[in-house]
């Protein structure tokens, strides 16, 4: 199965009767990844962290609570690689900034497309669908008003707009006549003069075009009476309130990276998407409009050389995503399960149970199908001991069956025959067992593998601090800050520079350069 080349994302461990040790089980084709593990099963220290302490490539992973980059990101970090840290909520300013708007590209034609896919994600948070009218007529108009909020921000002012510009648009209290003289500044407005002479090399045509669909967005409101016009409105605000919390707005506010780099940096790059449990509900969308963006940017375009595809990225990347479905479901990852392994890109989905993959998926998803590899611990209902009992097939035994006659003569007979039954049945899958602790100290426990195409390995976990080269590496303490590709010169000065006060720390130095910058330094 190509599971002993000691390379790639790890899949589990192989007990060798023989040899007495652990075998670490690896798997480095583009094929993507699908685990079974409930919680606390030792999914973290047996898959994650092994994994993320030896990709020599770019990751994206998806860090509920933040223990995946206090363990792996300083080692990283001592190799060279760029770490970065997205937290929405940190409210104490070591985290990367990220700017949904800075990935629309207003100069090659994709705005349209690009506002109206963000859009999309903002007006339906949780994947469920644009299906009734005031959703469908608050897309109608919303992705209009993002483009025209991008063009005149960044006419006027010389900086990128972000979400909170834009919810500041649609209900700016110091704007008289509300609503309405919104949609009628869209249509008055001079985009294409705008674009013109702030984008020297867009074709004039483009620029017509994005007018015209800020116009036509526009015109449609005003066409509405006045209290479909607000239902329409409120419609698309109730979304925006996440962008008000200043703390949020702070964080979205530019961007310290871009999502094209994370294939194409000149060093392999680490993103943690890191959320407290505590707000992973509200800041979900927000999530969720970056892994869209994500899938569009870095699936868009593929080549070819030689009879074959040409890679055109400098690093394959890793999707992680632990707790999978608490983003949501995810149409665009579900559609793009099936090609997105010939752009680079490998998955490594973690969801607790079949029946939570089915409640966000459907029971006829497109992840349990095209993931190769298919990983399951112990699980704790029995609708996923069941699928897992028919993964593993059925194997023949013998049966032995013996006949008593009893009365005159006595006298009886034995019967062998073979039957079929399961090779693991639902109970004994229930049974497998977990992490405990023996005579000599904590013990891994059981777990299962299964590959397309051949056998079901019955393996052993991986304990990740029973290894000293992975517990070395694990040792390394995460970078007080998190890295910034465009800020990278600015940083350096400071942090060789003297710092105002002398109980602060450079890192905090650091912090407050680059949130609080001085007035005129703002644009620079």
């Amino acid at each position: 199965m190509g599971y002993l080349t000691g390379k790639g994302v790890y899949v589990g461990g192989f007990w060798d009767t023989a040899k007495k040790v652990l075998l670490y089980l690896r798997h480095n084709g583009p094929e993507h990844v699908l685990c079974f593990a409930p919680t606390r099963s030792g999914k973290g220290v047996g898959l994650i962290l092994p994994t993320l302490l030896s990709w020599p490539d770019s990751t994206v992973v998806l860090d509920i609570k933040g223990e995946n980059w206090a363990l792996t990101s300083g080692f990283l970090k001592s190799q060279g690689h760029t770490v970065l840290r997205f937290d929405p909520a940190d409210h104490d300013r070591s985290a990367s900034r990220f700017n949904p708007l800075e990935e629309v590209r207003l100069d090659l034609g994709r705005a349209i497309s690009d506002t109206q896919q963000l859009a999309t994600m903002i007006l339906d948070p949780d994947g469920k669908g644009l299906s009734d009218y005031w959703d469908k007529a608050a897309f109608g108009f919303f992705a209009s008003v993002i483009l025209h909020c991008m063009i005149t921000k960044r006419a006027t002012t010389g900086t990128s707009a972000n979400l909170y510009d834009v919810s500041l648009m649609l209900e700016d209290h110091k704007r008289e006549g509300g609503p309405k003289a919104l949609f009628q500044e869209m249509m008055a407005a001079d985009h294409v003069a705008m674009m013109l002479e702030m984008l020297p090399g867009i074709e004039k045509d483009l620029a017509e075009s994005a007018h015209v669909f800020i116009a036509a967005g526009a015109a449609g409101m005003l066409a509405k009476a006045d209290k479909e016009m607000a239902g329409v409105v409120s419609t698309a605000t109730a979304n925006m309130s996440l962008y008000r919390d200043p703390i949020v707005a702070r964080n979205t506010a530019c961007c310290d990276f871009r999502i094209s780099d994370l294939m194409n940096h000149e060093t392999p790059l680490h993103l943690y998407l890191v959320v407290s449990p505590a707000d992973i509900d509200r800041t979900r969308p927000l999530f969720r409009i970056f892994v869209s963006q994500l899938c569009g940017r870095l699936m868009e375009k593929m080549e070819f050389s030689g009879g074959g595809t040409k890679a055109t990225y400098k690093h394959r990347l890793l999707l992680m995503l632990d707790e999978f479905t608490s983003l949501g479901k995810l149409a665009i990852i579900e559609r793009a399960i099936a090609y997105m392994a010939g752009y680079g890109i490998k998955g490594y989905f973690i969801v607790q149970d079949t029946k939570q993959l089915n409640a966000c998926y459907g029971q006829d998803n497109a992840l349990m199908a095209n993931c190769h590899v298919r990983i399951a611990y112990a699980p704790n209902i029995v609708e996923t001991a069941e699928q897992l009992s028919k993964m593993t097939g059925t194997t023949t035994v013998v049966q032995y069956k013996e006949t008593i006659t009893k009365g005159k003569g006595g006298g009886g007979s034995i019967s062998v025959s073979e039957v079929s039954r399961p090779l693991l049945t639902p109970d004994e899958c229930m049974r497998l067992p977990g992490i405990h602790k023996g005579p000599g100290g904590i013990e891994p426990g059981d777990m299962l593998i299964f590959t397309a195409g051949h056998y079901p390995i019955y393996g052993r976990q991986i304990l990740h601090f029973l290894d000293p080269f992975f517990l070395r590496r694990a040792s390394v303490a995460p970078p007080a800050v998190s890295d910034s590709l465009y800020f990278e010169q600015e940083k350096t000065a400071l942090l060789t520079a003297s710092v105002k006060e002398p109980e602060e720390s450079a890192a905090d130095a650091y912090r407050r350069y680059l949130y609080d910058l001085p007035e005129g330094l703002e644009s620079a």
